[in-house]
């Protein structure tokens, strides 16, 4: 597939022949440009888009405050959690919305994104950075996925580094732990502490726990709810992940 550019007036434009369909031959053409050099790398771009995916993908006016208003109405309530599609709102009024709302998305560059990350890292810890820059590369990602952008530039930048693979991992001591026992006993949540303590179980799921996830014949606990406060009541809740519906041994239940 080829194309060409020419001058129109006193700008540039690209066209490219798609070939006869039903007796009628395809064009695109899109003019604009300056000068012919940036015709020319437009014209690449869209050669590249066509020739390795099949499709063709103009850069929309549609700007970042209006992207994630349509995932958070559309995507977000089907696959994310009330938690999560909480903390997406407050980063996007904390941090994005002054940063990056009135932007075309096409208009966001990769050292837009870079200089924000780094600027956030200086006084940010390094946990809620990585949460800033995920939660970007989601609506950059369903920006793209909708044809809202020619490309998704998050696949030219480096993600900050993960916190959790930083330092080592620390356990209770023995001590530590015979006093959290002696804090709990006589308590109604020395039962949920123990659960944890030999399963391993979050703490949302401990406390979701009811009489017909536990067998105790097989010695084991179905985990297929979470407890969660959500709208100022306590409810019910899916996991997070499919991954996260289980069965755990418990080899101390009798």
């Amino acid at each position: 597939m080829k194309g060409s550019v020419r001058k129109r007036g006193k700008t540039w434009s690209y066209r490219i022949d798609l070939g006869k369909t039903s007796d009628q031959r395809t064009q695109i053409e899109k003019g604009g440009y300056k000068t012919k050099r940036e015709a020319d790398k437009a014209l690449a771009d869209a050669l590249y888009q066509l020739n390795n995916t099949g499709d063709y993908v103009e850069n929309q006016k549609i700007t970042f405050s209006q992207v994630f208003t349509e995932f958070m109405e559309t995507e977000a309530p089907a696959t994310r959690a009330y938690a999560t599609i909480k903390r997406y709102d407050s980063l996007y009024r904390n941090h994005y919305a002054e940063r990056f709302g009135s932007y075309y998305m096409y208009q966001i560059t990769r050292a837009m994104i870079e200089d924000f990350i780094n600027g956030k890292r200086t006084y940010l810890s390094e946990e809620y950075v990585k949460g800033l820059f995920k939660t970007l590369k989601v609506i950059f990602g369903y920006a793209y996925k909708r044809k809202y952008m020619k490309k998704d530039i998050f696949c030219e930048i480096t993600p900050p580094p993960d916190p959790r693979h930083i330092g080592e991992i620390k356990t209770y001591t023995q001590e530590e732990r015979a006093a959290m026992e002696q804090r709990l006993h006589g308590t109604n949540l020395i039962v949920s502490y123990y659960i944890a303590l030999n399963t391993g179980l979050r703490e949302s799921e401990v406390f979701a726990l009811q009489w017909p996830d536990v067998d105790f014949e097989k010695k084991k606990i179905k985990v297929c709810k979470q407890l969660l406060f959500q709208d100022h009541k306590w409810c019910f809740c899916p996991l997070k992940t499919i991954n996260a519906y289980r069965s755990v041994i418990a080899a101390s239940i009798r």
